[in-house]
Formats: C-alpha cells, sequence, structure tokens
C-alpha cells in the first residue's frame, strides 16, 4: 500500500482526518464512523498506482473512550454485489432489466471512483472500467455492458 487516508465523522459533527495507515490520530472522546477513504496502491506490474475512492455513510459507530485506543479497519473485508437499479418495480418477461454493480467496504462505503497515476490524468486516461456479463449456469452469456468510474 502507498497511502490510505480515512476521514471519520463524530456524531457530534466532529470530523477527524487519518492521512497514513498505522499512524495514530488524537480525536475527542465519542462515537465515530468511517465516511471517506482514499486508497493508493502500487501497480504490481510496475505500470501506474492505484487510485480508489470509497464514500457514503458509515453504518458503524466506533466508540471512543477517555484514555484508550481504537484500531479500525477502513476497508475491512469488501463485498462485489450486483443489483436492479430499480428493483421494486415489477419486470415482465422478455423485458430488458438494467443491473447495476457495486463494491462496498465493510461499513458500507461504495467504491465510486478508480484511477490510475494522478487524479488529473484519470479523465485523459482510458480509466478504469469493468465489462459486466450476465451468464447461466452453463456459461452461455446473455447480456454485456461496460461500467466506467471517472
Amino acid at each position: 500500500m502507498l497511502s490510505l487516508s480515512v476521514l471519520l465523522a463524530g456524531r457530534d459533527g466532529t470530523t477527524a482526518a487519518v492521512r497514513s495507515a498505522g499512524e495514530p490520530c488524537e480525536v475527542p472522546v465519542g462515537d465515530y464512523r468511517v465516511d471517506l477513504v482514499t486508497l493508493w496502491l502500487a501497480d504490481l506490474a510496475g505500470g501506474y498506482d492505484w487510485g480508489f475512492v470509497f464514500s457514503g455513510t458509515g453504518k458503524r459507530w466506533h466508540s471512543v473512550a477517555r484514555d484508550t485506543d481504537v484500531e479500525i479497519d477502513p476497508i475491512g473485508a469488501p463485498r462485489f454485489s450486483a443489483g436492479r437499479a430499480d428493483p421494486a418495480s415489477p419486470v415482465a418477461a422478455g423485458e430488458e432489466i438494467h443491473l447495476r454493480p457495486w463494491l462496498t467496504t465493510t461499513d458500507g462505503l461504495l467504491l465510486n471512483v478508480v484511477y490510475r497515476g494522478r487524479v488529473a490524468a484519470a479523465n485523459r486516461s482510458a480509466g478504469a472500467g469493468a465489462t459486466i456479463r450476465l451468464v447461466t449456469p452453463g456459461g452461455r452469456q446473455l447480456a454485456a455492458a461496460s461500467s466506467g468510474f471517472t
């Protein structure tokens, strides 16, 4: 890991920024949740570094008491899922449906930006993306679509 920054939000409106993994951050006593994570990883093949931004409203509160240390894993075990853009609407046989992929942290923050290299260069390059394929259990492709992050 090259770098990690985390924004913590307190129940009372207090915010704290942690700018490096493993570095302590002193905060007032209270309850905090993770609301923003920016993670930079080195490309194992020697290419441009990868940048990931997760944001949202954290689902889990972390209590900080006086004179205690609290360890927070801002990513946890990421979860990939996909679902209908509008799950409440009925779907008729043969009707086209729209699926959305989600990658979320343990605290529920959504991955919404992925880039390689410097942030300013992200829009110039091909950017990061994914091809989502809907296949049968036997492997026959039913549909495919591309999804980008920037």
